[in-house]
């Protein structure tokens, strides 16, 4: 196996490039500064700042089958806190997005049991409970444990928001095959794979017990449909099926996997002003007219929108909230939607 060790040169990573050479592996050592070769057998060097240059992280794992990730500044005494957490936090992210792009799927992050607050906290510490373990909740008061409490909630995934689409305007006998895919395949068939791809991150994160590792929920996963998949549009005969499509699968995918305790729900906007809508709004007495079907009186915005997206990822707004669509539209759906 090819294996990358960021931070390599430090104490912990010297031993690690030891133990898995003489384990029959091929090491990658990157560190931020040009590091003469150490002599080490089926070793090479590399010089990448993880943290501040991302298109050298990536350049630094390909080829690779697993990453160690250990860069960090690991003493931060005398040091601004800006430059700790900074550099802790964009190395993480750096080295865990980079991993995703480049489909390496093992991947061991150095963490500290400083993140919990401890060594370096300038405040007094707060223990849940005593012996401490990898669950115990996290209270940072530092830059450095603040910045490792962050760098592992990067390493897991809890919440996916399926909110790419597409919306183009069409009388329905105008509307071609390849029309009809393009908006099937970006409403529709990119978030199905996205949801079984998160689904299966999230089973794997739970233990053998079916409990999830961390102590939080499983996992909340929330599609943005549209008002139209309950009441149609003239105009969107192709787009509204491919977003009704979205709550079968919620409602399914919450059926098949709330053993786990994962969420599936979604949220059903009506008339909000977008980039993808403003020039239909735009047209003659468009704005006008949808407008003056809102009870409330104003178009919605991508903040009304937010608000329920924040509700469904929160396990302590919605917790016991699975299989569920809101309608987030000022009141609209009262009123007949042509």
């Amino acid at each position: 196996m090819k294996i990358a060790i960021t931070g390599a040169r430090g104490s912990v990573g010297k031993t690690l490039v030891k133990l898995c050479s003489e384990a029959g592996h091929h090491t990658v050592q990157i560190n931020r500064t040009h590091t003469e070769h150490d002599g080490t057998p089926n070793s090479e060097m590399k010089t990448a700042d993880i943290a501040n240059n991302y298109d050298a992280a990536l350049e630094a794992f390909k080829g690779c089958d697993a990453i160690i990730h250990l860069a960090a500044v690991p003493d931060p005494v005398g040091k601004a806190n800006w430059y700790v957490h900074n550099n802790n936090v964009s190395a993480a992210f750096n080295g865990f997005h980079a991993a995703g792009e480049l489909g390496i799927k093992r991947i061991c992050f150095a963490s500290s049991v400083n993140a919990i607050g401890l060594a370096f906290a300038n405040k007094p510490l707060h223990f849940d409970y005593f012996p401490i373990d990898e669950d115990a909740p996290q209270h940072p008061t530092d830059a450095y444990a603040l910045a490792k409490a962050e760098a592992e909630y990067q390493a897991r995934l809890d919440t996916l928001v399926n909110n790419a689409g597409i919306c183009r305007f069409s009388p329905a006998l105008d509307v071609t095959a390849e029309k009809l895919q393009l908006h099937t395949d970006v409403n529709f068939k990119a978030a199905w794979l996205l949801t079984q791809a998160a689904t299966k991150q999230m089973v794997a994160q739970q233990d053998e017990k079916g409990i999830s590792k961390n102590g939080r929920g499983g996992g909340s996963i929330i599609n943005i449909s549209s008002i139209t998949a309950r009441l149609g549009s003239s105009e969107l005969c192709h787009y509204a099926p491919a977003k009704a499509a979205l709550l079968g699968m919620s409602t399914s995918f919450a059926t098949a996997f709330g053993k786990y305790g994962i969420r599936y729900n979604s949220i059903l906007p009506g008339t909000i002003e977008t980039s993808m809508n403003r020039e239909n709004l735009d047209q003659g007495d468009t704005r006008a007219r949808m407008t003056s079907r809102v009870p409330l009186g104003r178009l919605g915005t991508p903040e009304d929108v937010a608000g329920a997206v924040v509700y469904f990822a929160s396990d302590e707004l919605s917790g016991y909230v699975t299989g569920q669509w809101m309608l987030v539209d000022g009141g609209g759906s009262i009123y007949y939607q042509e």
